[in-house]
């Protein structure tokens, strides 16, 4: 099964050839550039088990050796740099499993090598960094699963190369970037029913690269930012419904969260377990950037909240796995441009948003797909254009409402999902920076409540549990708003009165349930503007009535659903004195 590519560009005098074959298990890959009389060669071996890779580069006379041995766990690095004529020799040996560290600092050169092992799989991580040359080479080999990453970054030209090897799937993607000319290449293979996605953003020097397997139900997603120059690694395992960032072993059920931040160079590991119940919280406060990590995980409910906050970049994901139900959700906030992307994924359903806003133009993309039926909206919003979309699909009971509206700069996401009664609401409003997110879970018969206001950054947190029919009352004033929730759960009838004052709007919500008769008001009073709605369900009959006052007319709906579904409505205005109704 040989593979031989030649790829041959005339413009700059590059000549490229690379040669793979793999019929005794060897991979032999040849690079020349003759623009500035540069000689890349890489040769590996899997015969004997034995790993030679050699660099050269003639441009600076700069000689890179790089030998390792792998019949006796041996480990050997040689690196050898001419420019300040300076020899570093680092030797591992990873027979009584060691992890060892070797950074090296010159002028214009830094090389940093970590080689970590563990019990079943080995991290290799190598991070080398010039002037104008950063060379970005992430290694994990897994029991039967090995990813390979290599991002290298030039001047002028970018090279991005992804290697994964599965047992019986090989992905070979290189994505190279010129100047003026992309080039984008995708290789999927179907055979073992494995998905692979390459996304390449090259406005702001990001990659982003996902790539899904779904052998054993295994997500491998890797951020690369060349901005800052930061390198964020996502592995996610839903074998046994679980979340790891960046190295995770469930070896011995524990998880291993590793987050550097280079503008302190810091590093900071967590590694916490438990039997039935795992919590993990790590909490890291720089000076210019806040990381917040909380993992909780229980027997059949894991709840993952990841919140990244940095000068100009802002990074929130939650990720929350059910037994059957799990919800993505990553939201970018750049400085000119925001990316909302929410992944949605049940049984036979899957629901992804994505909402790209720039400076003067914002782009919306609601993309739905159900079991037969997939539904793609692409809308793009300018100034003065507001969106509204709403997306109802009614073959699995499950409703699902999005309403941008721009004049404000206000996003309300509103999901509910009825297969397992989950109700997710999702309020954010720009205009005074706070954050509104409510989700309900009746499973367990629990209700989760976050309420997160940044005008003087204050968290407020509500866990209702209907089990042992507890009552939790939070008040929260602010300078210009009141915040007052109230709930109270009995045996048979539950009421959640949640009642907002603000200066010139105020929003009464009261929701009455009994057995068999549920009453739900909603009373908002504007300035001018006053709206009534009373909905009262019963058996065979539901009653509707929606009242709404203005200044100088009043419009009343009564709507009556029976067994013959009858629909009735009704206004009423005053006009010079008289009554005129229809």
């Amino acid at each position: 099964m040989p593979l031989y590519v030649v790829v041959t560009s005339l413009e700059s005098v590059a000549l490229y050839v690379v040669v793979t074959s793999f019929d005794s298990v060897a991979l032999y890959v040849l690079v020349t550039s003759l623009d500035s009389l540069t000689l890349h060669v890489v040769v590996t071996s899997l015969e004997s088990v034995a790993l030679y890779v050699v660099v050269t580069s003639l441009d600076s006379v700069t000689l890179y050796v790089l030998v390792t041995s792998l019949d006796s766990v041996t480990l050997y690095v040689v690196v050898t740099s001419l420019d300040s004529v300076a020899l570093y020799v680092l030797v591992t040996s990873l027979d009584s499993e060691a992890l060892y560290v070797l950074v090296t600092s010159l002028d214009s050169v830094t090389l940093h090598v970590v080689v970590t092992s563990l019990d079943s799989a080995a991290l290799y991580v190598v991070v080398t960094s010039l002037d104008s040359i950063s060379l970005y080479v992430v290694v994990t080999s897994l029991e039967s699963v090995a990813l390979y990453v290599v991002v290298t970054s030039f001047d002028s030209v970018t090279l991005y190369v992804l290697v994964t090897s599965l047992d019986s799937v090989t992905l070979h993607v290189v994505v190279t970037s010129l100047e003026s000319v992309a080039l984008y290449v995708v290789a999927t293979s179907l055979d073992s029913a494995a998905l692979y996605v390459v996304v390449t953003s090259l406005d702001s020097a990001a990659l982003y690269v996902v790539v899904t397997s779904l052998d054993s139900m295994a997500l491998y997603v890797v951020v690369t930012s060349l901005e800052s120059v930061a390198l964020y690694m996502v592995v996610t395992s839903l074998d046994s419904a679980a979340l790891y960032v960046v190295v995770t072993s469930l070896d011995s059920m524990a998880l291993y969260v590793v987050v550097t931040s280079l503008e302190s160079v810091a590093l900071y590991v967590v590694v916490t377990s438990f039997d039935s119940v795992t919590l993990y919280v790590v909490v890291t406060s720089l000076d210019s950037a806040a990381l917040y990590v909380v993992v909780t995980s229980l027997e059949s409910v894991a709840l993952y909240v990841l919140v990244t906050s940095l000068d100009s970049v802002t990074l929130h994901v939650v990720v929350t796995s059910l037994d059957s139900v799990a919800l993505y959700v990553l939201v970018t906030s750049l400085d000119s441009v925001t990316l909302y992307v929410v992944v949605t994924s049940l049984d036979s359903m899957a629901l992804y948003v994505v909402v790209i806003s720039l400076d003067s133009a914002a782009l919306y993309v609601v993309v739905t797909s159900l079991d037969s039926v997939a539904l793609y909206v692409l809308v793009t919003s300018l100034d003065s254009v507001t969106l509204y979309v709403v997306v109802t699909s009614l073959d699995s009971m499950a409703l699902y409402v999005v309403v941008i509206s721009l004049d404000s700069a206000a996003l309300y996401v509103v999901v509910t999902s009825l297969e397992s009664v989950a109700l997710y609401v999702v309020v954010t409003s720009l205009d005074s920076m706070a954050l509104y997110v409510v989700v309900t879970s009746l499973d367990s018969v629990a209700l989760y409540v976050l309420v997160t206001s940044l005008d003087s950054v204050t968290l407020h947190v509500v866990v209702i549990s209907l089990d042992s029919v507890t009552l939790y009352v939070v008040v929260t004033s602010l300078d210009s708003a009141a915040l007052y929730v109230v709930v109270t759960s009995l045996d048979s009838v539950t009421l959640y009165v949640l009642v907002t004052s603000l200066d010139s709007m105020a929003l009464y919500v009261v929701v009455t349930s009994f057995d068999s008769v549920a009453l739900y008001v909603l009373v908002t009073s504007l300035d001018s503007v006053t709206l009534h709605v009373v909905v009262t369900s019963l058996d065979s009959a539901a009653l509707h009535v929606v009242v709404t006052s203005l200044d100088s007319a009043a419009l009343y709906v009564l709507v009556t659903s029976l067994d013959s579904v009858t629909l009735y409505v009704g206004y009423i205005f005053r006009l010079s004195g008289s009554i005129c109704g229809g």
